[in-house]
């Protein structure tokens, strides 16, 4: 009976892993078209252009007219068109912004973003307040967002995708928010920026809590570096993930790169089979677990 058990939660441990993978893989492949993309090149050019023509104070200005007199509520702001301030950059917005928006909605990204060189973030999908502020010197120079967009930028590279692990995102009422981006060159070879979506936790969760085969008693689940929950309890009715530690011999040895099965007392200290795996796409490193 502890076989049967130890090689159903391998093979389920296995399954999600897959999942995890195949989601990942999709979510690299996709940016690093999306940064080749010609819609993305002119949507970058296009902006930064009409970033600079409007002078200085482009934070203010644009903050005032597509946040605080956007006629739609937070989480809709992204269904204003424009602003009509017949600036060039409400023009190109008007033009681009169904487009890019479309991008979001396709693929279950939660936000795009288009940055220029000098960290400027001068197009977002969802209009939150990182919008139109600037990544090296702002408000936000210290997120997950803007250290991605650092090392980027450090060092540019055609193709090279690179993802920040989940932390909490205060633009965005601090939900759990991953960052994968890369940067993006011109029709003559130039670096002019980067493209960043947002990714929600949302489909790390569906992925991982799945029931089937899992009893009243088991489920599988994802642990960072920092010992934190990256993918919800089954168990818990609030939020687990960036709050629940998980710090049991299981995290541990996966976290060092080992695959195996123990019987540990959980994150809850009850006693479980737990089957154990390192996951690592690009620079994130987690441990995945299912246990019963």
């Amino acid at each position: 009976m502890e076989t049967a058990a130890q090689e159903k939660l391998k093979s389920l441990l296995a399954s999600r892993k897959s999942a995890l993978t195949q989601y990942f893989d999709s979510a690299i492949y996709e940016v690093g078209f999306q940064g080749k993309n010609p819609l993305i090149i002119d949507a970058i050019e296009g902006f930064n252009q009409a970033w600079n023509s409007l002078g200085s104070g482009q934070e203010e200005k644009l903050q005032s007219l597509y946040i605080e007199k956007n006629p739609f509520e937070a989480s809709k702001r992204h269904f204003y068109l424009n602003a009509d301030d017949n600036s060039q950059y409400s023009f190109f917005h008007r033009q681009k912004h169904p487009l890019l928006s479309s991008l979001t909605n396709i693929d279950s990204y939660y936000d795009l973003f288009l940055i220029n060189t000098q960290g400027d973030l001068i197009y977002s999908v969802d209009k939150e307040i990182d919008f139109a502020t600037n990544l090296k010197t702002g408000l936000w120079r210290e997120t997950q967002l803007a250290r991605l967009f650092e090392r980027i930028n450090d060092s540019p590279k055609v193709g090279k995708v690179l993802i920040s692990d989940y932390a909490p995102y205060k633009p965005s009422f601090d939900a759990p928010a991953s960052f994968i981006g890369t940067a993006v060159y011109n029709q003559a070879s130039q670096y002019i920026g980067i493209v960043i979506f947002q990714l929600p936790i949302e489909p790390i969760n569906r992925i991982m809590q799945v029931t089937a085969g899992m009893g009243t008693s088991g489920e599988t689940y994802i642990v960072g570096e920092d010992l934190l929950m990256r993918s919800n309890s089954r168990f818990y009715k609030e939020r687990s993930i960036l709050s629940t530690k998980v710090d049991t011999p299981s995290v541990h040895r996966a976290l060092t790169g080992e695959t195996g099965f123990a019987i540990i007392d959980d994150y809850r200290a009850i006693p479980v089979y737990s089957a154990f795996s390192p996951f690592n796409v690009l620079s994130i490193n987690w441990a995945i677990l299912a246990e019963i």
